[in-house]
């Protein structure tokens, strides 16, 4: 045998054996059942996604008090979110969860899950989707930073470490007042 058609065959089984992982580690994303506390998420996507979440706002590095992520029922607000949504949304924003957890096994080749690594392993391999040349990865990433901002920052004890002091009114405010004009928060 050549080795021209040595290469050949060996690129070609590394193909096929990876098609075989990711279509097999597809099925096995797709349809996991729920966790009994949840609406949506299995145990392993609410575990998956508070690692994301703990990683992104970890609260014991920022001083006056911050929670971490997880602390403040992020898992429970991605869940709300994802029930109110269509269905295929939803799970397509669950297999993406998985694809970060277990993509990360080749980030090193150690075959380690993303939830299994210690906290700055972590911020290393969001930072490498956030800065990644591939623009599905990195959009990817920012839909996740997203949804983890969305649940983090508009939480009554995140507010109140911040010292922001917001409360709704019955009052309608006009769009178009100046912010000064609305009174202080």
């Amino acid at each position: 045998m050549k080795r021209r058609s040595f290469l050949k065959l060996g690129g070609l089984g590394t193909l096929a054996m990876s098609c075989g992982i990711v279509v097999h580690a597809g099925t096995s994303w797709w349809d996991q059942a729920r966790s009994p506390r949840l609406q949506v998420l299995s145990q392993d996507e609410a575990e998956i996604f508070a690692s994301i979440a703990d990683t992104i706002f970890p609260g014991e590095r920022f001083p006056g008090g911050m929670p971490a992520a997880s602390e403040i029922g992020i898992v429970e607000f991605w869940d709300g979110y994802l029930a109110s949504i269509d269905g295929r949304t939803s799970k397509l924003l669950r297999v993406l969860v998985h694809a970060l957890d277990d993509g990360a096994r080749f980030a090193d080749l150690s075959g380690r899950r993303f939830r299994d690594r210690p906290a700055a392993q972590r911020e290393d391999i969001l930072r490498a989707w956030d800065r990644s040349w591939f623009s599905a990865r990195r959009g990817a990433y920012t839909s996740l930073e997203l949804f983890v901002a969305m649940g983090y920052t508009e939480h009554p004890v995140v507010l109140e470490a911040c010292g922001i002091k917001f409360q709704c009114t019955t009052e309608p405010q006009p769009h178009h007042a100046p912010i000064a004009a609305l009174g202080t928060p």
